[in-house]
């Protein structure tokens, strides 16, 4: 492998694997008392606070974006805040919101086909496998609950992850430190939803489960919370930001699918969840065709540029007079 690339394939591998503490925390989180409200603000709230004391964010340069991409960048990140979560308190079943969310390799496919991209035979293959091995793993036909609503909310946040990562991988990335963007996605998935308090009051009441505020906790939890900040909401963002300036999009979001394996593994260590042959066989195939789809990837890269340093170095003849 180039050795160029490698610390950013490193790094998106990294950021799939933390990205699967995202619903372990939250579950966690929801465990030690903490509401729908406080599971969804308070980590974007510590992280935007740590990175805004220890770091210097490039706001005029984050800003200075065109203007329909920031207003699209925006809407992505929240609509995946509301996608990961708000279905779930509107009866939809969790295997169903997983699964909606994690069709984004589907949309950034589209996308990609759109632009006149073309696959290979090979790549087909393994896109089509990691589809198979999700769908094995999060089992959606499993303990259906079903709201139109929360559908809805739940495609949309798929369709969101992926406009998320392609505007990374066409602007943000590529332009801005990745401390950067992650103290903005924190700012995005905090502050918007913490104005939508009194809209969540109409839709949920006063649910104490979903609206209520108790920040009486132990010490304990809320080192637990802070660590899971720095390692999801700091970390995970940080490494996935940093893999989007030289990655391109299919293969940032095939990668990310590394998340529902790490979080089927953490529930089965943690939360005595039993992990079924379904399950197991759906996130072999996915590090299986995620493996070769990272090494495939890589080769193509490297033998382009070994073309091109080819005709680079072959000698030039006088144009005919």
């Amino acid at each position: 492998m180039n050795s160029k690339i490698v610390p950013y394939y490193l790094a998106l591998i990294a950021s799939g694997l933390l990205f699967g503490l995202l619903v372990f925390g939250g579950k966690m989180m929801n465990k030690y008392g903490f509401s729908m409200i406080e599971v969804l603000i308070i980590p974007n709230l510590i992280g935007m606070f740590v990175l805004l004391l220890t770091t210097r964010p490039q706001y005029t340069a984050f800003f200075k974006a065109p203007i329909l991409i920031g207003i699209a960048y925006f809407i992505a990140v929240v609509m995946i805040q509301i996608g990961q979560f708000i279905p779930l308190f509107l009866g939809l079943s969790v295997s169903l919101t997983v699964f909606l969310i994690y069709t984004q390799p589907l949309w950034t496919t589209l996308y990609i086909l759109y632009k006149g991209a073309k696959f290979s035979y090979e790549d087909t293959i393994l896109i089509l496998l990691t589809f198979v091995g999700l769908i094995l793993l999060i089992a959606p036909w499993h303990a259906i609950h079903f709201s139109a609503a929360g559908f809805i909310l739940a495609l949309l946040g798929g369709i969101a992850m992926s406009a998320w990562i392609i505007l990374n991988n066409a602007y943000y990335s590529k332009n801005l430190k990745p401390i950067t963007v992650t103290f903005f996605t924190n700012l995005y998935q905090s502050i918007p939803f913490i104005l939508m308090i009194p809209v969540f009051r109409l839709l949920f009441g006063d649910n104490e489960n979903i609206m209520g505020f108790n920040l009486d906790q132990s010490w304990i939890v809320w080192l637990f919370v802070i660590a899971y900040t720095l390692m999801v909401f700091i970390g995970a963002d940080f490494l996935f930001y940093k893999a989007a300036k030289k990655i391109r999009p299919l293969v940032l979001g095939l990668v990310l699918l590394l998340e529902p394996v790490t979080a089927a593994v953490l529930d089965a260590v943690f939360l005595d969840t039993r992990l079924t042959w379904n399950e197991l066989f759906g996130g072999a195939l996915i590090l299986c065709a995620n493996a070769y789809f990272i090494i495939h990837s890589n080769r193509k890269g490297r033998a382009g540029q070994t073309q091109a340093a080819r005709i680079s170095h072959m000698p030039r003849t006088a144009a005919p007079k």
